[in-house]
């Protein structure tokens, strides 16, 4: 008898328990909203995120794939695996660096959402690479299950996976990079070493960590602590520096160097150079030989000479005059001159005295309607010193399209007289 009224009183103190724990949880929960969360959202190319100003809730992303994420730092190409936890008012900025590219996302908010955001100890607005993420999607759908169906006590529910989450992710964030052993370290450079061995081939993170037996996640954040760099960056790195060893050859293709270097496409390939080395690539070719009778050559057309001109626009011939326009504010800034004496006055009064006779033979060959390809020329300045560029140009039914590109100031002219 004494053991069954025990037992009554036990379940009585357990169910007030569990009474003042929902009591507890919901008295949290009246301080903290989960505003959106959804896991492996697919985006297109297309499509970024922009917000200058920040919002007013924590946003925390997880990419799934490559993606280009804009943070105190700068802009900066992250890997597959990468978290991102934005806190409110911090600007926000994030785009897929591929055709397509997905996430997992989760934003909060209310009085409790700092304390929460903050249980973690990582780093806010920062990238930082778990070592593990595989509970992300898990704990986002059930987040999201949760608040769709609004059963009993569904508010409790979502709250306790939140902060599930926030504790996970900190275990694994926390991880000692600088602890992993010797055997790993010679690992990533095996891994490394085959990796630029192959280059042609297309290489993605899973490829990568899959040879050194590591999760994706692992492996980015692993090869970063090892080599201060992330593998997809390296990797492009070393295809620039194979590109650069081509280009100072004589006889070369821009799209069989582009091939030969393991870029998708010529395309990617000058966006990718230019941005590391700091000139196209048919520039740095003419750097390296600037006698040689053999140019690099690429296709000659509007494309591929809009990818690797710094200034273009349209002609326009009136009464034998040759006319440029567009650019101006470049153009303008570039030659000294305002946009408007640049629009208006004709071609030929900007260039420079020593090369009339180059100037002549060019606008010649445009007012015969005949393509104009790689001119090298020196163009007046307003303040009497003079720009060299290598201009070209090309029509594309009745309209005239002209190309220039910045040649450095010592680059040796061949006037004719």
């Amino acid at each position: 008898m004494l053991s069954i009224l025990f037992l009554d009183e036990l379940i009585l103190l357990i169910l007030s328990l569990f009474h003042i724990t929902l009591l507890i949880n919901k008295s949290i929960i009246v301080k903290l909203k989960i505003n959106n969360c959804d896991s492996s959202v697919e985006h297109s190319e297309s499509h970024f995120v922009d917000i200058p100003e920040g919002s007013n809730k924590y946003t925390f992303i997880h990419f799934l794939s490559p993606a280009l994420v804009k943070t105190s730092s700068g802009l900066t190409e992250v890997e597959a695996g990468a978290c991102l936890m934005y806190t409110p008012q911090n600007p926000q900025f994030y785009r897929g660096a591929g055709e397509r590219w997905s996430n997992d996302y989760l934003t909060f908010s209310g009085s409790s959402s700092e304390k929460i955001a903050h249980t973690g100890g990582f780093s806010m607005n920062e990238v930082f690479y778990p070592y593990r993420t595989h509970f992300i999607s898990s704990l986002f759908e059930k987040i999201k299950t949760e608040t769709l169906r609004r059963e009993l006590h569904w508010e409790c529910i979502a709250t306790l996976a939140l902060e599930e989450f926030i504790l996970k992710l900190s275990r694994y964030a926390k991880d000692d990079l600088s602890s992993f052993s010797s055997d790993h370290s010679n690992v990533l450079r095996e891994v490394r070493a085959e990796v630029h061995e192959r280059m042609v081939e297309h290489w993605a993170i899973e490829e990568m960590a899959r040879l050194a037996n590591l999760s994706s996640s692992r492996f980015a954040a692993l090869f970063k602590n090892e080599f201060g760099v992330s593998p997809t960056e390296d990797l492009i790195r070393e295809r620039i520096e194979r590109a650069k060893t081509l280009l100072s050859n004589v006889r070369v293709s821009v799209k069989e160097i582009s091939s030969n270097c393991g870029f998708e496409s010529v395309h990617y390939f000058h966006r990718a150079f230019k941005k590391r080395v700091g000139v196209t690539p048919r520039h740095y070719h003419k750097m390296k030989n600037p006698t040689a009778q053999s140019r690099l050559r690429g296709e000659f057309t509007l494309d591929e000479l809009s990818q690797d001109s710094d200034f273009s626009g349209i002609i326009q011939i009136k009464n034998g005059e040759v006319f440029f326009h567009g650019d101006s504010d470049g153009w303008a800034e570039f030659l000294g001159w305002s946009a408007s004496e640049l629009i208006n006055k004709p071609f030929f009064n900007f260039v420079d005295p020593q090369d009339l006779l180059i100037g002549r033979e060019a606008l010649g060959q445009i007012t015969q309607r005949q393509n104009l390809r790689d001119i090298t020329i020196r163009l007046s300045k307003k303040d009497g010193g003079h720009r060299i560029v290598e201009f070209s140009a090309i029509s594309k039914g009745n309209t005239w399209f002209w190309f220039a590109r910045k040649l450095p100031d010592d680059f040796p002219v061949h006037s004719r007289s």
